[in-house]
């Protein structure tokens, strides 16, 4: 008797730690899960965070920092266990994932249609994400409405998690989607680096007034230093040439802009060499030194492949974070840091017979 009590303790005892291994509930996907996906030769990392709404059912945003991706909201998320399915169809390229979840560890594959499609060669990205402990927030976020003589100015307010001062920037409203996101996964790495940023989701219009409004609503909040500086693309450039002399501005971020030949305050200008909206680049490297040209980016400063060039990941212009963070940085004598800190992110793990 005593005998088959030890062995019924110990079939329980292995039962509830095989639990653990072979999820069986919905609550086993919630979490925080990182790693990286890899297509061809190209790698690129990222961050699914899986959670519950109001009404029970899974919620999950997928971020990816090369990209400037912050929160991408996950459609469609399945959990048949140990199966996961969900798609991004707002992401450019557009993504659908199908895969398992055991033992910690998500893996499976993205399919895309914008995935290159070869006799005998892979068209689906490899996928690896491992559950990592849940960090705090390094930024707190807040949406605001600024009052002008024009209407009201929509804006996302951006500031590090600590009660000290900052210097600050200003990003101008832009009209393509994939820039919105971009801007707001910017500001967030700035807000990480040491600035409050304020991204200016909807102006009435846009003319240097809504700017104006804006500038000097930040240069006065009680989070900002003195400092503040302007983030414009493209056409938005005008809008910070022509802002008044009274103006706090103290430098000025012109992305995909034309050329200038001069400014009242500290200017760097950026673009991709494979802009195909430019034409007088010749012309703007040669007169202006402040100027930045990476290669293979285009209009959005992301990295655009042609022809039989290898597959790359649609993510930003390698260094141009760096970049803008290095430059901005020395113009307000704040200490340069990297856009993208080394935390630990596991990598993509291919073992012989993974799923």
């Amino acid at each position: 008797m005593r005998r088959l009590s030890c062995l019924l303790a110990l079939c329980l005892t292995l039962t509830s730690g095989c639990s653990a291994f072979v999820p069986n509930s919905r609550d086993e996907l919630i979490g925080r899960w990182e790693g990286s996906a890899l297509f061809r030769s190209a790698t690129t990392s990222m961050v699914l965070i899986v959670g519950r709404s109001a009404d029970s059912s899974l919620v999950a945003h997928l971020s990816a920092p090369e990209w400037l991706v912050l929160e991408e909201a996950v459609d469609s998320l399945v959990w048949e266990a140990p199966r996961v399915r969900f798609s991004l169809p707002r992401l450019d390229p557009p993504l659908r994932f199908e895969g398992f979840a055991r033992a910690g560890r998500i893996s499976g594959r993205f399919d895309s249609p914008a995935f290159p499609r070869l006799e005998r060669v892979e068209s689906q990205a490899k996928v690896a994400l491992r559950r990592t402990a849940s960090v705090p927030p390094m930024t707190s976020s807040e949406h605001v409405r600024l009052q002008s003589s024009q209407g009201d100015i929509n804006a996302t307010l951006r500031y590090p998690a600590d009660l000290l001062t900052h210097p600050a920037l200003v990003l101008l409203a832009v009209h393509s989607s994939t820039m919105q996101r971009h801007q707001q996964a910017l500001a967030d790495t700035f807000a990480r680096a040491g600035w409050v940023t304020l991204v200016v989701d909807a102006p009435v219009d846009e003319s240097a007034a809504s700017a104006t409004v804006a500038l000097r609503w930040l240069a006065a909040h009680q989070r900002v230093d003195g400092h503040v500086g302007v983030w414009v693309h493209a056409s938005a450039q005008q809008i910070a040439a022509s802002l008044p002399v009274g103006a706090p501005l103290s430098f000025v971020v012109s992305v995909s802009g034309v050329a200038e030949t001069g400014s009242r305050v500290p200017t760097l200008m950026v673009r991709g060499a494979r802009d195909d909206s430019r034409t007088e680049a010749s012309v703007v490297e040669t007169n202006l030194p402040r100027h930045h040209v990476f290669p293979g980016a285009d209009h959005e400063l992301r990295l655009r492949v042609r022809g039989d060039e290898p597959f790359e990941w649609p993510r930003v212009a390698p260094g141009y974070i760096d970049t803008l963070l290095a430059w901005t940085g020395r113009v307000v004598g704040l200490a340069p840091r990297s856009a993208w800190p080394d935390s630990a992110v596991p990598k993509l793990e291919l073992r012989p017979g993974w799923r």
